[in-house]
């Protein structure tokens, strides 16, 4: 008898173990079948940062989502424009588009200055002040007002936002501490005050003040974050890496070819070893153009090399989304246009509520009648998402039965924000009250960014 009871308790631990596996099994399929946290590094290199752009129109066009992003300066910002929602297209335009001539200078447009300082306007290359009969810099040429009003501008939508974990995708920027020269890993604060410090090169910017420290270009140290990436979660790493080969000892002659000799010296220190940890690496080898090309056939030459670097890549992309069966939503998503130039024949706005649809038409400027391109959809999209309006925005593009398209517009209205104080810092001899009568801003007015751009420029 008591060997019977044993018989049966046995056979019942054996179902049970069995369903013990069984369910393991099960559990660990499942556990097998979800896709991994992919990360994405963007190396600095100046105007060659340019070359990020094709991998993220791949990443967008193939629908690979991306959970974490590193870059450090060209790659910082790139990165950071990508992280709060734009398309690698939407970059692309803004690239080509912006004036970088004019974001590279301190000085308000000449046209905005009084007649008398017009004649010295262009007079001399670089200006100092004096303290105590001693002359005294800025730390750099560039002193960055207008790179930190256009960086404001870009990210006035997430200025709010002091967690970068918290941004659409998880961000992280690197800089290095002129202080203790040791690498600082930026994650929170503003984001555009962090843009503005990964790409402070050295004696050409002047440092960030963060805290304590003083911020300068993290590509002293830390080019390429594959290190920073893998820390905050990333089990697949696709990192850009943009460079050039070093100059022969003939060709270094001035002093730009010495600075950016040297620069690429530290760059490339640290740069191979993470290269490695990369599990698809573009490696973008540029000639031709150099990290100071902020011209727009140079970087349309920039981008055309990566384009084709990426082409070789791609494949390792294509297998990526095929193994782990990856796909995401994507905001703009335009149905196929099976006729050639579609000519846009309506522009619905939907979901607006406080503003008009008659300003948000005139934002976009897309006349009706006109041909459709894309590429100018992508630059109305960005000119509504700079108004700092909108917590959302997606187009619908629909084609019509007479070979024309419609366009639907849907957005998620944001409350503009109300000014509650302004602080003046820094100035010992004109009083507050002055500097803020001469800004034109009180407090309780609405915050308008390209007003307030405008006052800055006149003040």
């Amino acid at each position: 008898m008591n060997r019977d009871l044993q018989m049966i308790e046995r056979r019942r631990y054996l179902e049970q173990l069995r369903l013990l596996l069984i369910t393991t099994v099960v559990f660990s399929s499942l556990l097998g079948g979800a896709r991994p946290k992919i990360g994405l590094t963007l190396s600095g290199g100046g105007a060659l940062g340019f070359a990020h752009i094709p991998l993220l129109k791949a990443l967008d066009s193939l629908e690979i989502p991306i959970d974490y992003i590193t870059g450090t300066s060209m790659g910082g910002l790139v990165g950071a424009l990508y992280a709060i929602g734009y398309s690698g297209k939407e970059i692309e335009t803004m690239s080509l588009a912006t004036d970088w001539q004019k974001v590279f200078t301190d000085k308000p447009p000449r046209e905005t200055l009084p007649y008398f300082q017009k004649k010295d306007a262009d007079r001399y290359q670089y200006e100092v002040g004096i303290e105590g009969f001693i002359p005294i810099g800025k730390g750099g040429v560039i002193a960055g007002q207008n790179i930190m009003m256009l960086f404001s501008n870009l990210t006035s939508q997430y200025a709010h936002n002091t967690d970068f974990d918290k941004l659409p995708i998880p961000f992280r920027c690197v800089a290095v501490n002129l202080v203790d020269g040791k690498e600082v890993i930026l994650k929170s604060g503003s984001l555009a005050k962090a843009m503005r410090a990964t790409m402070s090169v050295p004696t050409i910017f002047s440092p960030v003040e963060w805290g304590d420290s003083l911020l300068v270009d993290g590509g002293l140290l830390n080019n390429l974050p594959v290190d920073v990436i893998k820390e905050m979660g990333a089990e697949i790493v696709i990192a850009s890496a943009v460079g050039f080969q070093f100059r022969e000892r003939e060709k270094i002659k001035g002093t730009l070819e010495v600075l950016i000799q040297s620069y690429n010296v530290a760059r490339d220190s640290k740069m191979a070893g993470n290269a490695v940890l990369a599990d698809i690496l573009v490696d973008v080898r540029l000639h031709g153009v150099t990290p100071v090309d902020f011209t727009n056939p140079k970087i349309e030459k920039i981008i055309a090399q990566g384009n084709d670097a990426m082409t070789e890549a791609l494949p390792r992309l294509v297998e990526l989304k095929t193994k782990y069966k990856l796909s995401r939503n994507v905001h703009i998503d335009p149905q196929a246009i099976s006729f050639s130039q579609p000519k846009v024949q309506k522009i619905d706005v939907i979901g607006n509520i406080a503003i008009p649809n008659e300003a948000i038409r005139a934002l976009m400027n897309i006349p009706i009648g006109e041909n459709y391109r894309p590429d100018s959809l992508s630059v109305a999209i960005t000119r509504l998402r700079a108004t700092g309006d909108f917590n959302h925005i997606n187009v619908n593009v629909k084609p019509m039965i007479d070979q024309s398209v419609r366009l639907i517009v849907t957005v998620e209205e944001k409350n503009r924000p109300i000014i509650n104080e302004i602080q003046i810092v820094g100035n010992q001899t004109l009083p507050d009250e002055f500097i803020i009568r001469l800004l034109g801003v009180k407090p309780g007015a609405i915050f308008i960014l390209p007003n307030i751009e405008e006052r800055i420029a006149y003040l």
